[in-house]
This record gives structure tokens, sequence and C-alpha cells, in this order.
């Protein structure tokens, strides 16, 4: 570049303003030696793109970006520029207005320490806008106004993302500190230049803010959620630490609330193994009661045949967790085994029925404890039920639950197997598992490396074989036509929660303006949400069907399973495939946690979101092909989920277990790259969660323990 020439670029559409700006710029002083350059810009599309253009017309190295409405009221304004551009090579841009931090919402104004003063009219009058003086040669800012916009050194302008008239300044500010630039705002002893602006329009302001929030605050936000998360989750071990010795049941409680806060804020850890060893001095200290369980059935042995213990923290009537332990009985009714099912803090929660009737036809119990015993209590009775009358442990809990860790902290007793139902979430336990039944090997990875778990096997998700009923007429039922394929999906509302650019909403739309004969399914989400009324104001084909119990005749109905995303709903999938429709990916998932494992016959995801669109388009009207993928699929499926296939890989899992039960954990630990693959996973788990609602911890459980809250720190 021209290291002798100063350029001024205008993206223009008003000439008589562009004047009165040209004759103040004609008034300034040239350096010595220095030549002067113009280029205007008219009809561009965006100010990005206006000036990505006007930067390859000139080789100047100075180039001063200005609005057309920018008057100069100092003339030694280039001297100035020049000087501090030669003494300090490392700022790249200069403004006369900005932020030394830009505030979450990237609104810079609303900075807390803004530098610089322009006269202004943007609010319709002329006024001095002035903010915190700069006593050096120049501040250091985060954001400068794009009023004016002075470099000596050219980065492209991010026309790709900023195709109208704002943000273009405040993007490219982090493109200059990306490059190891520096952005300034240069003493003023008066201001450098007047802004005549007028009132500002804001179209379209907000849309830009997002989508600049999106780009460049996205990964700092997640890690500043994460070190919160991480602040609450430390605040409540201290103080479960602060607790005495002896005083069990309080010890136990804050355990609960530390795994709580694990779980429901991801605190950048899968494991705690303070607060696990805390759980395990109880459960080598407490002593047990018989008296206290007097009135409580006790299992029934059945001589000859190997018992299994399945312990719950509470069971659902609907929800794959339970159906999980219920397919695992009826998948073993042939083998000479009796399962017993123990409900730890089942509450006021309806009992399913059928998973009762699963253990008894067995031979097993089915235990649900009272709602008046504390948190020991419930460890000593799962204990003294799990050495007298269990060949095997199987824990179905949930993640926060301290129950087992205190009734299995010490060895002795039947092998305990921690069934992984949540292997994308913090969870107590892991120091108790004499192996862990990972249902996937994403979760098989997470538990070996993350949870210095001693064990892990793959077992899984038992399902049984499907078969559309062809006896009803489910389209008619619904209204659908025999020549419309049906788009199926079924989660919960938070697996939808739009993340980055995984928008299943929008996505689906654009699907469907290409396919009229196409119509879309969604189980789970509420009609009064606002996405999905949006949704279906946009698209007559999208149809949205509440949480139902009457779930089958919607695979029945369907031609082609939709993964939800930005988090897969794995079992409504895996029993997609069974009944024969091909199960479609999400497109660039974010983690193998967030998304199925692939099955032969199923995509690979897709890296754009236009290939990812193409494919389901392609399944929609190529019938032939969707059908050959949708049977590929049920093979796999029923092959490793179904009958004596799952049967034997869950034998394999019991082969590996010890004779007796012991706690501890493995040696190995991550090395530097496994742990920073996953740990920007982490930090997009942790503001998921915060998307999702879930990082209010006072507004969950926290709520039933106020007078343990009372003295933990929640960071705001």
């Amino acid at each position: 570049m021209n290291n002798k020439k100063i350029c001024f670029i205008y993206c223009i559409n008003n000439d008589d303003l562009l004047q009165k700006s040209l004759k103040t710029v004609e008034k300034l002083k040239v350096p010595q030696g220095f030549q002067i350059e113009h280029v205007f810009m008219k009809d561009a599309s965006s100010m990005t793109s206006g000036y990505n253009a006007a930067m390859k017309k000139t080789d100047a190295k100075y180039k001063v970006y200005l609005h057309q409405d920018v008057i100069f009221l100092n003339s030694d304004v280039l001297l100035n520029i020049v000087s501090i551009f030669n003494k300090y090579p490392k700022l790249g841009m200069l403004g006369v207005v900005g932020t030394k931090t830009l505030p979450e919402d990237a609104i810079w104004w609303n900075g807390e320490c803004r530098f610089g003063k322009v006269y202004q009219s943007s609010q319709g009058t002329m006024g001095l806008l002035s903010f915190d003086k700069v006593n050096s040669d120049y501040q250091s800012v985060q954001a400068i106004d794009g009023l004016i916009m002075i470099t000596q050194y050219d980065i492209s302008w991010r026309e790709d993302l900023f195709t109208a008239w704002h943000y273009y300044d405040i993007s490219q500010c982090f493109e200059f500190i990306k490059a190891g630039y520096e952005v300034g705002i240069p003493h003023q002893d008066k201001p450098w230049v007047e802004h005549d602006c007028g009132i500002v329009s804001m179209e379209g302001f907000h849309k830009y803010r997002k989508i600049f929030i999106q780009h460049y605050q996205k990964g700092n936000k997640q890690k500043k959620q994460m070190e919160k998360n991480k602040e609450l989750f430390e605040d409540i071990y201290s103080k479960l630490k602060q607790v005495h010795p002896n005083d069990y049941e309080n010890k136990m409680n804050y355990a609960k609330l530390v795994s709580t806060s694990g779980w429901l804020s991801h605190p950048g850890t899968y494991v705690h193994l303070g607060t696990e060893q805390e759980l395990h001095n109880i459960a080598i200290d407490v002593k047990y009661d018989l008296a206290l369980f007097s009135n409580i059935t006790i299992p029934k042995s059945k001589n000859g045949s190997t018992h299994f213990l399945h312990v719950l923290t509470t069971a659902y009537t609907t929800g794959g967790h339970t159906r999980l332990v219920e397919r695992w009985i009826n998948n073993r009714i042939n083998y000479h085994e009796v399962h017993s099912v123990i409900l730890i803090d089942q509450g006021y929660t309806e009992v399913p029925e059928w998973l009762q009737q699963a253990a008894q036809k067995t031979g097993g119990s089915f235990i649900q404890l009272p709602l008046d015993l504390n948190l020991v209590q419930r460890s000593l009775y799962l204990r003294e039920i799990a050495k007298h009358y269990a060949d095997y442990v199987i824990l179905h809990i949930h993640p926060n639950d301290p129950t087992a860790s205190v009734a299995f902290g010490k060895p002795g007793g039947p092998p305990v197997v921690y069934l992984n139902h949540a292997d994308e979430a913090f969870w107590l336990g892991a120091g108790i598992s004499d192996i862990v039944a990972d249902l996937r090997k994403a979760g098989k990875d997470c538990s070996l490396l993350w949870r210095h778990v001693r064990e892990s096997d793959i077992l899984p998700i038992p399902l049984i074989s499907k078969q559309k009923n062809v006896n009803i007429n489910y389209r008619e039922k619904y209204g659908i036509s025999n020549d419309t394929i049906v788009l199926l999906t079924i989660a919960s509302p938070h697996k939808f929660v739009p993340f980055e650019n995984l928008h299943y909403k929008e996505a689906m739309i654009k699907i469907l303006n290409k396919c009229k004969n196409a119509v879309l399914f969604v189980v789970g989400p509420d009609q009064t949400d606002a996405m999905w009324q949006d949704a279906m104001d946009k698209s007559s084909q999208i149809k949205l069907i509440k949480t139902t119990k009457n779930i089958e005749e919607f695979y029945c109905l369907g031609d082609i399973y939709v993964e939800s995303f930005p988090i897969a709903s794995l079992t409504s999938e895996l029993d997609a495939a069974l009944y024969g429709l091909p199960v479609v990916r999400s497109p660039h998932p974010i983690a193998p946690l967030l998304t199925i494992d692939h099955y032969p016959g199923m995509n690979e995801s897709h890296s754009t979101l236009n290939s990812y669109i193409e494919y389901l388009v392609k399944l929609i009207n190529d019938k032939e092909y969707r059908l050959s993928c949708g049977e590929k699929q049920r093979q796999e499926v029923e092959k490793k989920h179904v009958g004596e296939g799952w049967n034997q890989c869950l034998d394999s899992l019991l082969k590996k277990l010890p004779p007796y039960h012991n706690v501890g954990y493995s040696n190995s630990y991550p090395n530097e790259e496994e742990r920073k693959k996953l740990f920007r996973y982490e930090e997009i788990r942790a503001e998921m969660q915060l998307l999702n609602g879930m990082s209010n911890i006072a507004n969950h459980i926290f709520s039933h323990y106020p007078h343990l809250l009372k003295d933990i720190y929640i960071p705001k």
C-alpha cells in the first residue's frame, strides 16, 4: 500500500450532504508529501459491501471510512491520525466515540466505560455527546461508532453477515481485534467531527444485533455462563463441607443440591469426587436400625434364580426412562431370573401399573418407599434389601439422587450397574458403579474419559419389535390423503429451542415450501408456544400434537422420521426405525452426545443446511429410496435393541462384573486434545440450559430446600 496516501471513503445516497462534508475535508491540513484521494460508492446494497468494494479501489494505506453527513471541526485531524498510527503500529483503527467493553446486549452506548466526544443530532437536535476523557494518545476500546472509522490496515468487512446498514462497525472492530490489532479512541481536546445525522432509523437494528451476538459474543457468553454455574456449584459444595460430619441428613441434602446444580447448570465437569467422597464417608459411618423398617415389604426370593434389583428414583407413566426398565424385565421373561423394582422417591407421582406387573410376572417385588422416610433411612433400606435379596443391583436413578451413593458407598454386597440414561449430564454415582451401562458410544467415551469410571460397556436401549397397524386408517382420522408424505418428530419442547444455526422450525418450513405434497407432525410441544404458533402461521403443512399416550398411531401414520435438533430424542428415533421409518439425523450437530449414533441406511450428519434440505427432499420424492433406507435401519436396530440381540449385550456386560461390589475410580485422564474437543460442547451445554430455562436453580428443585438455600450465593 502507498503509505503516503489518505483515502476518504463514502457510501452515498445524498449529494447535498456529501458536498457539505467534502468542503470540510478540503480544509484539513495534509501531512507533508501525502496525497488525498476520494472513493464514492453509490447504490451499495449494504455498508459492508460498499466499503469492501471501495477498499479494493485504492492503494492508500490510511483509509477514512465516514458517513456522508460527517463534518470535520478540527483541521489538524489528518496530522494527528498519521502521527498516532506511526507511533503505535499495533493500533489498527481509530474512531471518535466508543466503549472499552461491549455489553452483553451488544449495544455499544450501553457500555459502562465509554470514551470520546462528538457533536451529534441522533435525537433530532444537535448537541455534544461527551463521555470519559482520553488522557493519553489513545484509549484502547472494544467497539467504536461507525460514523467515522480510520484504518492503517486492510481487513475485509463482513458482508456475508451484515447485509444492510447496522453492525458493520462493531463487527469490523471485532475483526481487527481478532487479527491482533487494537481499536482506539484518540485524545480530543475538542470534538474532531460533527455528525448531522438527524433521527437515526432503527429498522433492522435488532436483527443484525442478534446476528452479531450469535457470531461474535456467543462463545464469551457461554464461557461466562459456565463460570457462573461453577461458582454456584462450588459455593454449595463449600456449605456441604461445613456441615458437621455426623449430621448425615443435612450432608445428603447439600449433596443433592450440589448435584442438582451440576445437572441443571453444567459446571464444566461430569463428576465431582469431593461430593461423592462425602457420601461414601456417610456410607461407612452410618448404622442400620432394623426397627425403622419393620412395616415395609421385603422382596421374596426365588430359589435358584438370579435376582435383579432395579432401583428408580421416580417412575413415570410417560417417557422412555421408565419404559426402559419395563422392556429390560420383559426381555428376560424366559430367563431363570427374578426382577424386583424399588422406587426411592415416588412421592405423589402416579405409579405406572405396567411396571409393577412386569416385575411381579417374574416373581419379583414392587416396593415404594414411604413418604416419611428421610434420605439416610432410604439409603439404609436400599442397602439391606440389596445385600440380602439381590444378585445384581441396577441403578436407573436421577442424576441428583444421593441415596444410592450412601447405600453402596462402601465395599461388599452385590455388584452395581449404573444405567446411564442421562449421558450428556453431570450425575452422582460414578464411584459406586462397578460398571456403567452406556446406551451408545458417545456416552461410553464420556464415561471413561470424564467420569473416571472403572468399567463401561455399551448396552443398547431395550426395545420391542414394531409393526404398523393396518386395520386402522389413521390417515382418514387425521385428514391426510394417501399421496401425502408424512414427516414425524416426537420430542420434548426444550429439544427444539434454537441454538446458533440449528433452527428446526425454520429448516422444516423451507423443506415444506419445496414439497407441497408433505406434512409435518410434531408431537410434544404445546400449541400455545410462540415459536410453534409462528410456525403454523407460516405453514399450514405443520401439525402440532401435545404429548399423548397414543403415540403408536403417529408412527403408523408417518413416512419419514426427522430428528429433533439441536437435541435429539433417542428412544423416539429408535422406535421410528423399528416401524420402518427412515430416520434423518440433524444437520451439523453440536456434539455426538446430542444426536443419535449412526446406523446403516441412515444419513451422515450434513455439514450444511442446504445439503440437509436436499437430502430430505430426495427422501420425500423418491419412494423406493425412502423404503430402502427405512428397511436397512429397521434391520440394524432390530438386531441390536430387540430380543436375543439385546439379551446377548446384557449377558456380555454381566460377565464383566466383579463377584462383589467395590468402590473407586479409574486413573485415566483425558489428554489435552481430548479436553479441548469436549470443552466447546461443555460451554454450549451451559448456554443451552440457560435458553431452556434450566439454569435458574432457585426455581427448580432448590425451592424445596429454603432452609439450605438461604446461605447460598446464586450468581445473577
